[in-house]
C-alpha cells in the first residue's frame, strides 16, 4: 500500500512538520555544553583547514619552516615548560618531564643546595625570621592592644 502524503497535508504543512522534526534531532544531538563546544571546535578546525588549503601556496613550506625556527630559536622555560592553566586539564608534556626529573633527582639537588649555603647563612636567616616574629607580636598585642 503506497500513501502519498501530498493528498493529505500541503507542502506548508510539510515544510513546517519538517522543521519542527530537525529542531527534535538537533535538540537530541546537542544535549550539552560540551557537545555544543565539541561541533563548535570541529567546524572551526574544519574551516581553517579548508582555508589554509586553498591559501597555502609552494612558498609556504619554506616560510612556514623559517617561522617555526624562530619560535624555536626564542623559546623559553615560560612557553616550554607550561604548567596547566584555567583552561587546560593538565600540564604539558615537557612540564610533566621536568617535574619528574626533579623529583628523581631530590637527591642530588639537596646535596647542591646545602653544600652551597655557608653555615654562617642559616644563622642569619634564623635571626632574621625571629625578628621579624617578634615585631609581628609587638605590633599586634603592644601596638594594637589586642584590637
Amino acid at each position: 500500500m503506497n500513501i502519498k502524503i501530498e493528498d493529505y497535508l500541503s507542502d506548508d504543512e510539510i515544510a513546517g512538520i519538517v522543521k519542527v522534526e530537525v529542531r527534535i534531532q538537533v535538540r537530541k544531538a546537542i544535549k550539552s555544553e560540551k557537545d555544543i563546544e565539541r561541533i563548535i571546535s570541529n567546524a572551526c578546525y574544519t574551516h581553517v583547514s579548508n582555508m589554509c588549503d586553498s591559501t597555502l601556496d609552494s612558498n609556504m613550506d619554506e616560510k612556514i619552516t623559517k617561522k617555526v625556527g624562530e619560535i624555536v630559536d626564542n623559546l623559553s622555560e615560560f612557553s616550554v615548560f607550561k604548567k596547566p592553566s584555567a583552561w587546560d586539564s593538565e600540564s604539558n608534556s615537557m612540564y610533566k618531564f621536568l617535574i619528574e626529573t626533579i623529583n628523581s633527582r631530590k637527591g642530588q639537588i639537596a646535596s647542591i643546595v646545602e653544600s652551597s649555603i655557608e653555615p654562617q647563612t642559616l644563622v642569619v636567616l634564623k635571626d632574621s625570621i625571629s625578628d621579624h616574629i617578634q615585631d609581628a607580636i609587638q605590633d599586634l598585642f603592644v601596638n594594637n592592644k589586642g584590637q
